[in-house]
């Protein structure tokens, strides 16, 4: 299939009138992430999954790493390309994101020291090989001329560090906290990256090499990052000093030449910071020594295999952008190495400090499974290594059993919440052992079912057993004080999405137990059938929690009951459901949770209101960062909290399970309901859909219907 190039061309003004951007273009590999910049040469910020500022008065957050991918032009005594380029003194100017293979490119021409030079960069971090990142800047003037490139690896400024409470919201204010300033805010002094110390530097001049070693505060992770120059050749000299690693090299343009340099950059981990310099240094120069050209070619294969598992949305040119661009997301993000989960906002900024929220396994998480198993499995194997705290935070309770942060720091796994008050919703738990038992049906690997699904799924079982409370004159189990999915409801008792998915997560642990031949409790069973799901006593439908008896004003507890816990709901429920969407003439209604809508859009489709099914989710496509870049969701309109994860895998799962009617589970792909197709949609078709071990090729079209071929 073919690909499509996100392009921003809008900044042919000034660079100074977009200073209210919070980030710029991403590039991710599962390992690191890179925040790409206007002009393709200016540094970016730059993350690796797991290096985490561990400083212990502040929250854990994602550490910044020296900076090593920009690329200094200057006239010799005269001008920077820098500055002419925020002066506006720029034409031409265009960038790209190649999707098929993450590759950020910019092109413009530039006036420099009377010079007009046509510069075209292209950045990259690979997918064949996750310890490397690679910038290529090619120029080309009209006339002779020297210039002067400044490179290296460098320490990041501190970013100062506040008090929460100053930047955070008090619990009841949250509903009313909402607003651009507040995520100004919230973005400038909460969620800044975390420090890096350089311990150590090395490199020359005469190798055209520089390095440094640097670990995260307060004894936190420790990371090499060395950089190698390649391309045509230049002079270069050394210009370190004890806290950089600098070099600068001296470049003679000939009129109507192209030149080219090449940054090549390797980093290393989990070792002592002399040996990491050592080994970063070695591998830059051997993708150096390998060549720009074999490493791309390495890096877009690696790439193309990804992409033998994408989608085609047919009639919709704008669904069809919107939700491959969505899944390029996911795969830039997905991590590599199984110790380290998928984060909220990715790995190329700083949001929500880089924890893991429940976010990760009801949105982003389910939309990369079908397509991706082996990718997913890093957040589950997560969930295994972190089952310890999970425990210690549940005994801290009072409880038994297992319950998961609601922030979880990713390095760990600790306890990571600004606000205590949102452990209680223990929702999140319950979902971490659905997530084990999802990733078991995608794989249908035993062995990970005993050995990781299972002490997971038996410990959360436990927690809810222990967490419940029995109500003698009901004969039924009932939740006390927990907060549900609606968080601006506060703390409330029986919310229906947590007690249904307590049912069914109780249900799945028995039944796991039986698969491998294990003992459950007896409890799981009496409590799955004594739990007490509210409905209202005048219509019968379920309520989102005992304390109301009226619909609450999104449904949106109910919709995620629906499809999250499986709870079963008529015609007239799922109808009830849509009221906050369209009213009777179709008209849209505001909802500022535009990720939450994708289970309304499958209750849309549950119904075959092709109509709603194609209204809700062209109302999910529209909400993006402001300014809009490159197409990239945000949390909510008006805010700068992404690139946000959260809506690219709420928006793939209303795709594929409202269109497909397909439901997931133990013994494979299974119709839910008849197939629904968006209006105006002619077909939607997936490539390769991997469930329980076996690859499965769907396809929905207007006149064949529903087509699923299994192969392998």
């Amino acid at each position: 299939m073919s690909h499509y190039t996100w392009n921003d061309d809008q900044r042919a003004a000034p660079v100074s009138s977009k200073t209210a951007k919070a980030f710029s273009a991403s590039l991710g590999n599962g390992e690191l992430g890179l925040q790409g910049s206007d002009s393709g040469l200016d540094p970016g910020r730059s993350f690796m999954a797991g290096v985490i500022d561990l400083t212990p008065s502040d929250l854990h957050r994602m550490a910044v790493l020296p900076s090593w991918n920009g690329i200094a032009l200057r006239v010799p005594g005269g001008s920077t390309l820098a500055d002419a380029f925020a002066a506006g003194r720029h034409s031409n100017y265009r960038q790209q994101i190649d999707t098929a293979t993450a590759t950020l490119r910019t092109e413009f021409r530039i006036d420099l020291g009377g010079m007009a030079v046509r510069v075209e960069t292209e950045s990259w971090l690979s997918r064949a090989d996750r310890h490397l990142g690679v910038v290529r800047c090619r120029l080309t003037a009209d006339r002779d001329g020297i210039l002067e490139a400044q490179v290296g690896v460098t320490a990041n400024a501190t970013v100062a560090r506040y008090p929460f409470r100053s930047v955070m919201w008090p619990h009841e204010d949250y509903p009313r906290a909402y607003g651009h300033g507040f995520f100004e805010k919230r973005m400038t002094y909460a969620w800044h990256p975390g420090h890096m110390d350089i311990v150590t530097v090395g490199g020359s001049g005469g190798e055209a090499t520089w390095g440094a070693a640097a670990v995260a505060a307060h004894d936190g992770p420790a990371v090499g990052v060395a950089i190698a120059l390649g391309g045509d050749a230049a002079e270069a000299r050394d210009a370190s000093d004890a806290g950089d690693a600098r070099g600068v090299l001296t470049l003679r343009l000939s009129a109507g030449r192209t030149h080219e340099l090449v940054l090549y950059a390797a980093f290393s981990r989990d070792d002592r910071p002399g040996t990491l310099l050592t080994k970063a240094l070695a591998g830059a120069q051997a993708a150096r020594a390998r060549g720009y050209h074999a490493a791309y070619a390495d890096h877009a294969a690696a790439w193309a295999e990804l992409w033998r598992s994408d989608l085609r949305v047919e009639g919709d040119v704008a669904l069809d952008r919107q939700a491959r661009l969505d899944l390029f997301m996911l795969y830039q993000n997905a991590p590599v190495d199984q110790r380290f989960p998928l984060q909220i906002t990715g790995l190329a900024t700083p949001g929500y400090y880089g924890n893991v929220l429940w976010d990760v396994d009801c949105y982003s998480w389910r939309g990369l499974l079908p397509f991706a198993p082996e990718l997913s499995q890093a957040t589950p194997m997560f969930r295994r290594r972190t089952l310890d705290q999970a425990l210690l935070h549940a005994g801290k309770t009072g409880h038994r059993g297992a319950l998961y942060p609601w922030q979880a720091c990713s390095y760990a796994g600790e306890d990571n919440c600004p606000l205590p008050i949102y452990n209680r919703a223990i929702h999140m738990t319950l979902e971490v052992a659905q997530t084990m038992w999802l990733q078991w049906c995608a794989l249908g690997d035993r062995a990970f079912l005993r050995r990781d699904a299972w002490p997971v799924m038996s410990a959360v079982a436990d927690y809810a057993c222990s967490r419940v409370v029995w109500v003698p004159w009901a004969g039924r189990y009932e939740y006390k004080e927990v907060m549900g999915v609606e968080e601006g409801h506060g703390l409330v008792d029986n919310e229906l999405h947590t007690a249904a998915m307590t049912v069914l997560v109780l249900r799945l642990a028995i039944r796991t137990a039986e698969i491998l031949g294990l003992g459950a409790d007896p409890l799981w069973s009496t409590v799955a059938e004594r739990m007490y799901l509210p409905k209202n006593q005048r219509t019968g439908f379920w309520q989102a929690h005992g304390a109301i008896d009226h619909p609450t004003p999104r449904r949106w507890t109910e919709t995620t009951a629906y499809h999250l816990a499986e709870l079963p709901a008529s015609e007239a429920q799922l109808r009830d459901a849509l009221k906050p969407i369209a009213d009777v003439d179709g008209q849209e209604v505001e909802d500022n949770l535009p990720w939450n809508l994708s289970f309304h859009a499958m209750a849309a489709a549950r119904l075959g209101d092709e109509a709603a099914f194609a209204l809700i989710l062209r109302r999910q496509s529209s909400i993006r960062v402001d300014p809009d870049i490159f197409g990239l969701r945000c949390e909510i309109p008006g805010n700068d909290a992404g690139p946000y994860l959260t809506g690219c895998g709420s928006f793939l799962q209303g795709l594929l399970h409202g269109g497909t009617g397909l439901a997931w589970g133990e013994n494979g792909l299974a119709p839910r309901h008849a197939p629904c197709l968006p209006a105006g949609v002619e077909a939607i078709t997936f490539t390769k859909l991997r469930w329980h071990g076996r690859d499965h090729a769907v396809r929905v079209d207007r006149r064949h219907g529903l087509v699923v071929e299994a192969f392998t």
